[in-house]
């Protein structure tokens, strides 16, 4: 099976920046609501990740008008390859892939246009941009 390339976090001076700007470790019933809340107020998940089934933390940033996304997290892998396929087919491109100890799979997905500048702003925090297999 094609591998992919998962989020990496960089070491250095942006571990500080880091620490502060994640949500806190949050149950999942607990996320759920600080993302309900955070997409209400304009606010996109930009990396998700995931410490076991049930504890998890994201990265939210403000992207830019009309910018389409999808975040999916605390899946399968299967259930991950599933949804990049249809992202894959709606023209959006994988942004961060998060794969845990328990291989529970978090992901972001965003429109083409803006990635460099989703891109950009993944990596002033610290991780890097997720890569897809040349095929799925």
């Amino acid at each position: 099976m094609n591998q992919y390339t998962p989020t990496e976090i960089l070491l250095g001076d942006t571990g500080l920046l880091r620490q502060h700007s994640f949500t806190a470790w949050l149950q999942l019933e607990h996320l759920q609501a600080a993302t309900d809340f955070a997409l209400s107020i304009g606010l996109l998940p930009l990396y998700a990740e995931h410490q076991n089934r049930d504890t998890g933390r994201y990265l939210f940033w403000s992207p830019p008008a009309g910018m389409e996304f999808e975040v999916r997290s605390g899946r399968t892998e299967t259930e991950f390859r599933a949804y990049d396929e249809v992202a894959a087919t709606h023209g959006l491109q994988l942004l961060s892939l998060h794969i845990s100890a328990d291989d529970i799979y978090s992901a972001v997905w965003v429109s083409a246009d803006p990635i460099e500048i989703a891109t950009a702003v993944l990596r002033h925090y610290g991780p890097t941009r997720a890569q897809r297999p040349s095929k799925l």
